[in-house]
């Protein structure tokens, strides 16, 4: 853990209280800070300026307390503190408007696996470096991708020089400047579909701001400042057994898969529900399965065939029903109880997935009863109906891996990969995942022993 001092401007009416003697931490991408005040009240602040040793002028957002310490001193009162600005001061909300969110990602870097070192070092002992061109991820509506590659060298006595390599994630505003928050909504939805295409990495992303007003105190022009947040990182937990996409081989079609990940409302809530596993990694077997039902059942009601009988027909077949019922008591009963009657069911929706179930599913196992299961297990856990023909155990969680696997084999369709890519992604989906099944039953139940 890190600590600075300096002092802050406490927002206080339409003015400002100067408060000295403010020690600010930095423990990870964690910030937060102690002031000597009492506690009057406010317990949040949307902006707080400041100055402190190491950082310079400081721009504190949405800040929060998170405690009080009381001593023969005087009171502290602790605030964390979500973002934070390095290198400028800015008073109001309104004014968190930029032209460019810079992120340093070693996800992508890990994705490209594009490097721009020549080495030569056993045959002629050299070594060159040229970087890679810039990247075109696409232009969109109000926002363009572009990713750039640096390096930078540092060198002490013990190591030696050293030249890191890094990748940057380059987010421009196309219609003047835009928002922080829609430019962290753009950064969190890339990281989405990082992670929903099996790119993971632990590392912390690194940010940078801009905008054509920065200026340094002498006047000269600033082209960037620090920003720190908590990096939008998931986790790689569980088991999929679904291959990366290499992205020299769809790096063509891109642009086109970007466009739709960022507009297409009706996936996102299937994207979510899949991606939870990836970010909350606490999910409990059940609620992991039924985020997996759930995912699939949203995705078919959105994108395949919603009804069992053209509109005109079932409303013939309702309202002939209706007119012969006495009361508007059974009238709203029927209608309530047949208002999604002529949507298939659950069942239904799985069974018309067979033929990309069968890319993902054993070729032993017995589909039809495999999906009564899945389907009899989804209803016991909601609706605590029958446990007959049900999944329990280790069962109920692959089947959860084998409807996430489908889910996202139809979103990458959607997506725009061909069905050569994603032949080539899940080749080896089926034997791993029962690979993985066999094995941890044959470590529950124990070995048989000849």
């Amino acid at each position: 853990m890190q600590s600075y001092f300096g002092h802050i401007y406490l927002p206080e009416n339409d003015d400002f209280q100067l408060v000295k003697g403010v020690q600010l931490f930095k423990e990870g991408e964690k910030f937060w800070f102690k002031a000597p005040i009492s506690r009057d009240g406010n317990e949040q602040y949307n902006i707080i300026n400041g100055a402190f040793t190491g950082f310079g002028e400081v721009t504190f957002i949405e800040c929060n307390v998170i405690g009080t310490t009381m001593g023969c001193g005087g009171d502290e009162v602790n605030f964390g503190i979500n973002y934070v600005i390095s290198g400028i001061h800015i008073e109001n909300e309104i004014d968190l408007n930029f032209s460019k969110l810079s992120v340093r990602m070693p996800a992508l870097k890990g994705w490209l696996k594009k490097t721009g070192f020549k080495n030569n070092l056993i045959l002629h002992k050299t070594m060159s470096l040229e970087l890679p061109e810039t990247i075109i991820l696409g232009n969109f509506e109000k926002f363009s991708l572009e990713v750039a590659f640096g390096c930078n060298q540092n060198s002490n006595r013990e190591t030696g020089i050293l030249l890191n390599e890094y990748v940057t994630l380059n987010i421009k505003s196309l219609n003047g400047n835009s928002t922080l928050w829609e430019f962290l909504e753009i950064y969190r939805k890339f990281k989405k579909f990082l992670a929903f295409i099996g790119v993971f990495d632990k590392s912390e992303d690194l940010f940078f701001l801009y905008d054509d007003s920065f200026n340094k105190e002498n006047g000269d022009f600033q082209e960037a400042v620090d920003f720190y947040m908590k990096s939008y990182n998931f986790k790689n937990s569980g088991l999929n057994g679904l291959k990366v996409p290499i992205f020299k081989e769809i790096e063509n079609d891109i642009e086109e898969m970007l466009k739709k990940w960022f507009t297409s409302v009706n996936l996102s809530d299937s994207i979510d529900l899949i991606l939870e596993k990836y970010f909350q990694t606490g999910l409990s077997r059940e609620t992991f399965f039924l985020n997996s039902c759930f995912a699939i059942e949203i995705y078919h009601r959105r994108f395949k065939k919603n009804q069992r009988l053209p509109k005109a027909d079932f409303k013939k077949i309702k309202d002939g029903i209706i007119s012969k019922l006495d009361t508007p008591d059974e009238i709203n009963l029927f209608e309530n109880k047949l208002a999604f009657a002529n949507e298939p069911s659950f069942k239904e929706r799985l069974e018309s997935l067979k033929e990309d179930f069968q890319i993902i599913l054993p070729l032993t196992i017995d589909m039809d009863n495999y999906i009564k299961q899945i389907v009899n297990t989804r209803n016991n856990i909601v609706h605590r109906s029958s446990s007959k023909n049900t999944l329990s155990g280790l069962d109920i969680y692959y089947a959860s891996v084998h409807l996430e696997a489908l889910t996202k084999l139809c979103i990458y369709r959607e997506l725009g990969f061909s069905q050569s890519h994603i032949l080539k992604m899940f080749v080896h989906t089926r034997e791993q995942i029962d690979g993985m099944h066999k094995l941890n039953k044959r470590l529950q139940t124990g070995i048989k022993k000849k």
